[in-house]
This record gives C-alpha cells, structure tokens and sequence, in this order.
C-alpha cells in the first residue's frame, strides 16, 4: 500500500520547527526516558548512529502534541502532528543510511516502553517515505528553518546577530535557485509550497527589510518564468514541431505502400489500363464534341450568307 504524503503540516511549519529546536537544545531531555538505552542492547539498532538521542527526542516530540497527549483524534491538528512526527523520524533515520525501517523503530520503541503512544494513535501513521519525497520534504523544512531566523532578524533587528540574517539569506537564495529548477510547468504541493515561501520572503524584506540592514546578497527570490524567461517559449516551440511529426509519419508510409503497390504488383497495370480508358473515353467525347461544334458553325455560315435571292429590291419608280 502506498501511503500519501499530504504535506499537512506546512500549514503551522513556524510552530512544528520551534518545537523541534527546542527539544533538540534541550539537555534535561538526555536526563529523562531512560528506558531508550534498550536500542542499544539491539545488534540491529546499535548501527545507528545516536540512536538514543533519536529515542528521547521522538518521545519528547511526542509529548509536546496535545493532540497525541491526549487523545484527540478528531482535532484538526491530529493528522499534521502525526504526518510531522513520521517526517522528522524518517529524516533522522535516513541520515544515519541505515536500511531499518520507521515502523520498526516505532515497534521497537513500543516494545520497549508499553507507555508510549499507549492509544496507538501514531500505529497507522508511520511508515517510510520514499526517497523523492523526503527529499522535497527536507528542502521545504531547511528553507523554512532559514527563513524563521531571517523573519525573526527583520522584525526585531536585535544588534549583533544581523550576521545569522545574511547566512540565512544567502543560504535561503542559494538553495531556492536548486530547488526552483524541478518546478518549470509543476503544479505539485512541492513546487506551491516553494512558491509560498518565495512570497513570504520577499513580503518579509520588503515590509521589515528597510534598507536591507540584514546585508543580504538578494533580497528579492524570483520564480521559474523570471529566472528563465526564454524557456516557456521555447518549449512552445518543440511542442508545435513534436506535434508535426506524428502527422509527417503516416503520410511518408502512405506514399510509401501505394508508389510499392502501383510498381511491384498487378494493381499498376491494372490502375494504367484504367487510366488510360478513362483518358480515350473523355477524348473521344471532346472529339465529338468538336465535330459537332464545327458541323453547327458551318451550318450557321451557311446561312447567314447573302445572296440574290436574300435581298429584297425596291425600285425607285415605285416611289
């Protein structure tokens, strides 16, 4: 069964990474959830790498939906608190290329703390990303992340952190121009999520940015039709000509089996014979048809020619 990523979580991303970064500068966490040094009682766990570390903060992550606390499935949050945490444990699981699955890890981790997630609100909601995906996912978060510490900068422009705001700008800039590339014609939930982010930034630095204190290299993210404006009708182009060609192939083969045909079997002398009598016959008929034509002439001229016995004579005594 393939499971759908539906990117849910985007919609309150400020909320699901301030979560996260918390949990993960968080060092009373390494003093709790002890029960996660089991992994590495695990030959199949103990390869990977921090895997304690990933044991707590899951847990942590975990604790910190209200939605998963306490067992509120019908709230609008449920789906993205859930659809976040399976992201963050198969991006944490795919750093460390190790071949074990996020369904595994979760059942391992039930196994070793019935407690945890003791509803299994989280049972059906995880599983593994593929690759494509996850990698979407991870460009939309890091930009997301960057552009948190720009937006912070740009609206309260605290002294002597103005040098996080220019990384994060040109880190922001740098890799929208890589990701931007897979979104020529793509209407995917990807390339409207970049699209979003692009608007936000540059709302972010034309409203907050004044004069660009932050020293940014760009302040101003484009989309694909600005970058490359020649492209689209270019494409356009190769679109008309690809058009012509299927049209082109079965004229040349028509051409083809009947120039075969006329030479190589008995339907060309037949179709000459054929041919050639419909020629005689219209020949003939316009040959007659001149005879007849003539004949009349020389009828009319006849005719028409004066003569003694046309004229009639009045003499002038008569007058």
């Amino acid at each position: 069964m393939t499971c759908v990523i539906n990117y849910l979580f985007f919609n309150d991303i400020e909320t699901y990474i301030e979560n996260t970064e918390k949990v993960e500068k968080d060092k009373t966490v390494d003093t709790k959830y002890n029960f996660c040094g089991e992994f590495l009682r695990d030959d199949t766990f103990r390869s990977i790498a921090n895997v304690v570390d990933i044991c707590k903060q899951f847990v942590a992550l975990y604790n910190k939906h209200s939605s998963l606390m306490r067992n509120m499935t019908g709230s609008p949050s449920y789906k993205k608190d859930c659809e976040y945490m399976n992201y963050w444990l198969n991006s944490k699981l795919n750093n460390n290329n190790n071949s074990i699955t996020v369904k595994r890890f979760y059942t391992k981790l039930k196994t070793i703390n019935a407690e945890f997630d003791k509803e299994d609100l989280l049972k059906l909601k995880i599983h593994d990303i593929n690759k494509k995906e996850l990698k979407n996912l991870n460009i939309l978060y890091n930009l997301r992340q960057k552009y948190s510490k720009i937006y912070n900068w740009v609206t309260s422009q605290t002294e002597g952190n103005q040098h996080i705001c220019k990384k994060s700008a040109d880190d922001v800039f740098k890799d929208y121009m890589v990701a931007i590339n897979d979104c020529s014609a793509n209407e995917s939930t990807f390339c409207k999520l970049l699209c979003n982010l692009r608007v936000d930034y540059n709302i972010a630095f034309d409203k907050y940015g004044g004069e660009n204190e932050c020293q940014a290299k760009e302040i101003r993210l484009q989309t694909y039709d600005e970058i490359y404006p020649s492209v689209r009708s270019s494409s356009i182009k190769i679109d008309r000509n690809t058009m012509s060609i299927p049209l082109l192939g079965p004229i040349i083969g028509l051409v083809f089996i009947l120039t075969f045909f006329y030479r190589f079997t008995a339907i060309g002398p037949w179709l000459r014979n054929k041919v050639r009598s419909i020629f005689s016959r219209d020949s003939n008929k316009n040959a007659n048809r001149n005879e007849l034509f003539l004949q009349n002439f020389d009828k009319q001229n006849i005719n028409a020619r004066p003569g003694v016995y046309n004229i009639t004579y009045n003499s002038a005594r008569n007058n």
